[in-house]
């Protein structure tokens, strides 16, 4: 199984009996600041060897209000952490206002 996106440490994770999505992101350092933990998205090949995807909402899973949801892993399952919409605009405003500045960009102490 392999875990990439909005994790510490993205890469395979040893799938081992009963392991679930959310076990397997732990095994991956777990979440960074930047997830978007509503929209975990976990692509699964089918009987045909076709992949098919969906989201995963782990939030009530990692809050505790609904541990039983957490999603059994398969073989082959990748799971993929995408950044949220914050941290979107963060990059976006790092990459084409801060950065293309000529100055820099700081508001003042008073």
């Amino acid at each position: 199984m392999y875990v990439g996106g909005e994790v510490s440490k993205p890469g395979a994770v040893p799938l081992t009996a009963n392991l679930t999505l959310v076990q397997a992101i732990q095994e991956a350092g777990g979440f960074l600041e930047t997830a978007h933990l509503s929209q975990v998205v976990l692509i699964r090949r089918a009987a045909d060897g076709q992949p098919s995807g969906y989201a995963v909402d782990v939030r009530p899973v990692i809050g505790g209000t609904a541990p039983g949801e957490d999603v059994p892993l398969q073989p082959f399952d990748v799971a993929f952490v995408p950044r949220s919409k914050i941290a979107d605009v963060d990059l976006f405003v790092k990459q084409y206002i801060r950065d293309v500045l000529p100055f820099a960009f700081a508001l003042p102490i008073f």
